[in-house]
């Protein structure tokens, strides 16, 4: 997952950097590297990130929608 990608999901779920952290159970700062391009995004992150985006959207489909692609 790249940065921008990882900060499009935060976005869709209208979610400050602190929000994001506390679902994700990581400080501020490691968010805000994640997003700089500062360090990798963990796989289990990246994972976790689109569970958070599952959990508070629509549903599955939109989820698996921007998994495909997000995965090319």
């Amino acid at each position: 997952m790249t940065p921008k990608q990882f900060k499009s999901i935060r976005n869709k779920l209208e979610m400050t950097q602190v929000e994001f952290a506390a679902e994700l159970d990581v400080c501020r700062r490691v968010i805000q590297m994640w997003e700089a391009g500062d360090s990798e995004i963990p796989r289990t992150v990246a994972y976790a990130s689109y569970w958070v985006l599952f959990k508070q959207t629509a549903g599955y489909k939109k989820v698996a929608a921007l998994f495909r692609q997000w995965q090319k």
